[in-house]
């Protein structure tokens, strides 16, 4: 399984490549930081970070204002790409290398809520399970379509996920406790059911809808998935607790490795850092598997 994010490196200066005032989540606010995507491999036991892209902003891709800079940091000629293109195309490289055997994808919803990243993964043969945003629309039952090809009507209305979370009658919801995390076992209520996600204003393919609810705080999450129509719901709940150990691995790579320590400018250097962290953090998650007295088989 491989679990995709986001994290952002706080900066004080001006000249390191990449660095722009924009939401910064270490901090929770707009700052002066750097932002990067990461790919990390999770597997039996353990996770490791496998893959990066810096994001740029748009003023760092084509910007006038910005020209010099992409000179002196060494910016490759290249469009401006979102996170989710960033993401997607990390996965094609993996996919294509063939190394890691890969069958599930996981993320948060800046990448799920972008249609073109959930059917691109889908189109590299991959399931994914993406938590949405709560205002994404999308149809309990898939609608039939009349009227014209500009002006289609649709027999039902699409609906926001949260509505039909307020819809659900309690027995649909069922209790599950989330033995791994970064804040150990979670006691949710789950209710899944199938629905038709929209692509722009059309209906498109038939997914998996999993919300789950925080009881104690009444939180709500809700999840998209391409999974088979024959999955079973506790399968989706457990593939929707997974995501938490790349977190762990961006908090070793900044407080054990330096991932946020790098003091140069310039493009080739800041994915050179990346990547000698990425290797240091291997070896230690390595040595730590094979030094235990007890690994998962």
């Amino acid at each position: 399984m491989l679990a995709i994010d986001g994290t952002d490196i706080p900066k004080d200066g001006h000249e390191s490549v990449g660095v722009a005032r924009q939401y910064c989540g270490q901090l929770g606010k707009r700052a002066n930081c750097q932002a990067a995507v990461f790919a990390a491999y999770l597997g039996r036991g353990a996770a490791a970070l496998v893959d990066r892209r810096l994001y740029l902003t748009r003023d760092w891709v084509s910007g006038a204002s910005h020209a010099e800079r992409r000179r002196r940091t060494g910016v490759p000629t290249r469009p401006s790409a979102p996170s989710p293109e960033l993401a997607l195309a990390m996965l094609s490289a993996l996919v294509a290398e063939g190394t890691l055997p890969l069958r599930w994808v996981t993320c948060d919803e800046g990448f799920g809520h972008s249609h073109a990243f959930l059917d691109g993964v889908a189109d590299l043969g991959l399931g994914y399970l993406a938590e949405v945003p709560r205002d994404t629309q999308l149809w309990t039952t898939r609608p039939q379509r009349s009227g014209s090809p500009s002006r289609p009507r649709f027999s039902v209305p699409p609906q926001e996920l949260r509505a039909v979370a307020d819809q659900l009658p309690r027995a649909a919801w069922r209790p599950f406790v989330l033995s791994e995390g970064s804040k150990g076992p979670q006691a949710v209520l789950c209710a899944v059911r199938r629905v038709t996600a929209r692509r722009g204003s059309e209906p498109g393919p038939d997914v998996w809808l999993l919300l789950r609810r925080n009881p104690a705080t009444d939180e709500l999450k809700g999840y998209l998935s391409n999974g088979p129509a024959d999955m079973a719901p506790e399968r989706l709940v457990w593939l929707a607790g997974l995501r938490w150990p790349i977190e762990q691995c961006f908090r070793d790579g900044k407080q054990l490795f330096g991932l946020g320590d790098y003091e140069g400018h310039s493009w080739q250097g800041w994915h050179r850092h990346a990547t000698l962290v990425m290797l240091a953090h291997f070896f230690v998650v390595r040595e730590t598997l094979r030094l235990k007295k007890s690994i998962p088989a």
